[in-house]
Protein backbone atom coordinates (compact mmCIF):
# COMPACT_ATOMS: atom_id res chain seq x y z
CA UNK A 1 0.00 0.00 0.00
CA UNK A 2 1.33 3.43 -0.96
CA UNK A 3 1.67 6.06 1.78
CA UNK A 4 0.65 9.68 1.17
CA UNK A 5 1.80 12.39 3.58
CA UNK A 6 0.18 15.85 3.48
CA UNK A 7 1.37 19.31 4.37
CA UNK A 8 -0.34 22.69 4.17
CA UNK A 9 1.10 25.23 1.74
CA UNK A 10 1.28 28.73 3.24
CA UNK A 11 4.07 30.28 1.16
CA UNK A 12 6.84 29.07 -1.11
CA UNK A 13 9.74 29.37 1.35
CA UNK A 14 8.00 27.45 4.13
CA UNK A 15 6.78 24.86 1.64
CA UNK A 16 10.32 24.25 0.38
CA UNK A 17 11.39 23.51 3.95
CA UNK A 18 8.45 21.14 4.44
CA UNK A 19 9.36 19.44 1.18
CA UNK A 20 12.90 18.68 2.36
CA UNK A 21 11.54 16.56 5.20
CA UNK A 22 9.04 14.86 2.89
CA UNK A 23 11.76 14.04 0.35
CA UNK A 24 13.83 12.24 2.97
CA UNK A 25 10.90 10.42 4.58
CA UNK A 26 9.48 6.95 3.90
CA UNK A 27 6.30 8.27 2.28
CA UNK A 28 5.58 7.41 -1.35
CA UNK A 29 3.61 10.49 -2.39
CA UNK A 30 3.33 14.05 -1.09
CA UNK A 31 0.01 15.88 -0.82
CA UNK A 32 0.27 19.67 -0.97
CA UNK A 33 -2.85 21.14 0.64
CA UNK A 34 -3.59 24.59 -0.80
CA UNK A 35 -6.81 25.43 1.04
CA UNK A 36 -5.11 27.12 4.01
CA UNK A 37 -3.11 29.53 1.83
CA UNK A 38 -4.38 33.10 1.52
CA UNK A 39 -3.03 33.01 -2.03
CA UNK A 40 -0.66 31.02 -4.20
CA UNK A 41 0.91 31.45 -7.62
CA UNK A 42 1.02 28.72 -10.23
CA UNK A 43 4.65 29.58 -10.99
CA UNK A 44 5.52 29.07 -7.30
CA UNK A 45 3.84 25.67 -7.31
CA UNK A 46 5.79 24.72 -10.44
CA UNK A 47 9.01 25.70 -8.67
CA UNK A 48 8.02 23.79 -5.54
CA UNK A 49 7.15 20.58 -7.37
CA UNK A 50 10.42 20.77 -9.29
CA UNK A 51 12.21 20.22 -5.95
CA UNK A 52 10.13 17.17 -5.06
CA UNK A 53 11.74 13.74 -5.26
CA UNK A 54 8.35 12.04 -5.13
CA UNK A 55 5.04 12.36 -6.93
CA UNK A 56 2.98 15.28 -5.64
CA UNK A 57 -0.77 15.68 -5.24
CA UNK A 58 -2.27 19.18 -5.35
CA UNK A 59 -5.40 19.44 -3.23
CA UNK A 60 -7.66 22.45 -2.80
CA UNK A 61 -10.06 21.06 -0.21
CA UNK A 62 -13.34 22.97 0.02
CA UNK A 63 -15.31 23.57 3.20
CA UNK A 64 -18.09 21.41 1.80
CA UNK A 65 -15.65 18.48 1.76
CA UNK A 66 -14.07 19.20 5.15
CA UNK A 67 -11.34 21.63 4.08
CA UNK A 68 -10.77 25.35 4.55
CA UNK A 69 -11.38 26.82 1.08
CA UNK A 70 -14.67 28.71 1.09
CA UNK A 71 -15.79 29.06 -2.53
CA UNK A 72 -18.67 28.28 -4.85
CA UNK A 73 -18.65 25.75 -7.68
CA UNK A 74 -17.53 28.26 -10.33
CA UNK A 75 -14.52 29.55 -8.38
CA UNK A 76 -13.48 26.03 -7.41
CA UNK A 77 -13.66 24.95 -11.05
CA UNK A 78 -11.53 27.89 -12.21
CA UNK A 79 -8.83 27.21 -9.62
CA UNK A 80 -8.73 23.48 -10.34
CA UNK A 81 -8.36 24.02 -14.10
CA UNK A 82 -5.43 26.36 -13.33
CA UNK A 83 -3.69 23.65 -11.28
CA UNK A 84 -3.32 21.48 -14.37
CA UNK A 85 -0.69 23.99 -15.54
CA UNK A 86 1.64 22.41 -12.97
CA UNK A 87 3.35 19.50 -14.78
CA UNK A 88 3.67 15.94 -13.51
CA UNK A 89 1.32 16.26 -10.54
CA UNK A 90 -1.89 14.55 -9.51
CA UNK A 91 -4.81 16.93 -8.94
CA UNK A 92 -7.61 16.18 -6.47
CA UNK A 93 -11.10 16.84 -7.88
CA UNK A 94 -14.01 16.77 -5.44
CA UNK A 95 -16.98 14.84 -6.78
CA UNK A 96 -19.34 17.35 -5.16
CA UNK A 97 -17.97 20.16 -7.35
CA UNK A 98 -17.04 18.10 -10.39
CA UNK A 99 -20.68 17.37 -11.10
CA UNK A 100 -21.17 21.12 -11.68
CA UNK A 101 -18.14 21.69 -13.95
CA UNK A 102 -18.85 23.60 -17.16
CA UNK A 103 -15.28 23.51 -18.47
CA UNK A 104 -14.56 20.08 -19.94
CA UNK A 105 -10.80 20.55 -20.23
CA UNK A 106 -10.30 18.53 -17.06
CA UNK A 107 -11.22 15.39 -19.03
CA UNK A 108 -7.89 15.40 -20.85
CA UNK A 109 -6.12 15.15 -17.48
CA UNK A 110 -8.14 12.34 -15.87
CA UNK A 111 -5.13 10.04 -15.96
CA UNK A 112 -3.56 12.28 -13.32
CA UNK A 113 -6.62 12.99 -11.21
CA UNK A 114 -7.99 11.82 -7.91
CA UNK A 115 -11.76 12.09 -7.79
CA UNK A 116 -12.66 12.28 -4.12
CA UNK A 117 -15.71 12.12 -1.89
CA UNK A 118 -15.60 13.10 1.79
CA UNK A 119 -18.29 12.89 4.45
CA UNK A 120 -17.21 14.06 7.91
CA UNK A 121 -20.63 13.37 9.45
CA UNK A 122 -21.44 9.77 8.59
CA UNK A 123 -20.92 6.77 6.35
CA UNK A 124 -23.73 7.11 3.79
CA UNK A 125 -25.95 4.26 2.69
CA UNK A 126 -25.29 4.85 -1.02
CA UNK A 127 -21.55 4.08 -1.11
CA UNK A 128 -21.94 1.84 -4.15
CA UNK A 129 -23.60 4.68 -6.04
CA UNK A 130 -20.82 7.09 -5.03
CA UNK A 131 -18.15 4.74 -6.36
CA UNK A 132 -20.12 4.39 -9.61
CA UNK A 133 -20.44 8.17 -9.99
CA UNK A 134 -16.67 8.53 -9.77
CA UNK A 135 -16.09 5.61 -12.09
CA UNK A 136 -17.94 7.39 -14.90
CA UNK A 137 -14.81 9.53 -15.31
CA UNK A 138 -12.30 6.66 -14.89
CA UNK A 139 -9.73 8.80 -13.06
CA UNK A 140 -6.30 7.62 -11.95
CA UNK A 141 -7.56 7.23 -8.35
CA UNK A 142 -11.04 7.08 -6.82
CA UNK A 143 -11.11 8.09 -3.15
CA UNK A 144 -13.92 7.75 -0.60
CA UNK A 145 -13.41 8.95 3.00
CA UNK A 146 -16.24 8.80 5.55
CA UNK A 147 -16.83 9.21 9.27
CA UNK A 148 -17.99 6.01 10.97
CA UNK A 149 -20.64 5.98 13.67
CA UNK A 150 -20.03 2.30 14.42
CA UNK A 151 -17.58 -0.52 13.73
CA UNK A 152 -20.09 -1.79 11.19
CA UNK A 153 -19.64 1.46 9.23
CA UNK A 154 -15.90 0.79 8.96
CA UNK A 155 -16.53 -2.66 7.54
CA UNK A 156 -19.26 -1.34 5.24
CA UNK A 157 -16.85 1.13 3.63
CA UNK A 158 -14.09 -1.44 3.21
CA UNK A 159 -16.48 -3.98 1.70
CA UNK A 160 -17.85 -1.37 -0.71
CA UNK A 161 -14.28 -0.77 -1.89
CA UNK A 162 -13.64 -4.49 -2.28
CA UNK A 163 -16.84 -5.03 -4.27
CA UNK A 164 -16.32 -2.02 -6.57
CA UNK A 165 -14.65 -3.22 -9.76
CA UNK A 166 -12.83 -0.54 -11.74
CA UNK A 167 -9.74 0.11 -13.83
CA UNK A 168 -8.96 3.06 -11.53
CA UNK A 169 -6.91 2.71 -8.38
CA UNK A 170 -8.92 2.99 -5.17
CA UNK A 171 -8.52 4.63 -1.77
CA UNK A 172 -11.06 3.93 1.00
CA UNK A 173 -10.66 5.59 4.39
CA UNK A 174 -12.84 5.37 7.46
CA UNK A 175 -11.89 8.38 9.58
CA UNK A 176 -11.38 8.95 13.33
CA UNK A 177 -9.83 6.54 15.84
CA UNK A 178 -12.68 4.12 15.23
CA UNK A 179 -11.82 3.90 11.56
CA UNK A 180 -8.04 3.90 11.97
CA UNK A 181 -7.80 0.21 11.15
CA UNK A 182 -9.01 0.97 7.60
CA UNK A 183 -5.85 2.99 7.01
CA UNK A 184 -3.72 -0.05 7.88
CA UNK A 185 -5.55 -3.03 6.37
CA UNK A 186 -7.24 -1.26 3.46
CA UNK A 187 -5.08 -3.05 0.91
CA UNK A 188 -6.83 -6.32 1.78
CA UNK A 189 -10.03 -4.71 0.49
CA UNK A 190 -8.58 -3.17 -2.67
CA UNK A 191 -7.57 0.21 -1.22
CA UNK A 192 -4.12 0.99 -2.63
CA UNK A 193 -3.34 4.24 -0.78
CA UNK A 194 -3.34 5.44 2.80
CA UNK A 195 -2.75 8.86 4.35
CA UNK A 196 -0.62 9.50 7.41
CA UNK A 197 1.13 12.44 9.03
CA UNK A 198 4.79 13.45 8.97
CA UNK A 199 4.55 17.05 10.15
CA UNK A 200 0.84 17.73 9.66
CA UNK A 201 -2.38 15.81 10.17
CA UNK A 202 -5.07 16.74 7.66
CA UNK A 203 -7.88 14.43 8.83
CA UNK A 204 -8.99 12.68 12.03
CA UNK A 205 -7.42 9.28 12.59
CA UNK A 206 -4.22 9.79 10.62
CA UNK A 207 -1.33 7.82 12.08
CA UNK A 208 2.24 9.14 12.30
CA UNK A 209 4.35 7.95 9.37
CA UNK A 210 6.73 5.89 11.53
CA UNK A 211 3.83 3.95 13.05
CA UNK A 212 2.23 3.36 9.67
CA UNK A 213 5.47 1.98 8.22
CA UNK A 214 5.83 -0.29 11.25
CA UNK A 215 2.29 -1.66 10.88
CA UNK A 216 2.55 -2.17 7.13
CA UNK A 217 5.85 -4.02 7.52
CA UNK A 218 4.17 -6.42 9.95
CA UNK A 219 1.40 -7.10 7.44
CA UNK A 220 3.76 -7.45 4.48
Amino acid sequence: MKIICPFFYLNLNDALEELKAMNESACDLIEIRLDRAKAYKIEDLIQLVAHAKKKCILTLRSKQDGGEADMDHAVYEKKIIELFQVPDVIVDLELLHLQHFQDTRFKQYLDRCIISYHNFNKTPDNLNEIWKQMDIYQPYIEKVACMPQSKEDVLTLLLSCYEHKTISKKCAISMSDMGMISRIIGEMFGSEYTFCSLTTSSAPGQLPLEKMVEYLNILD
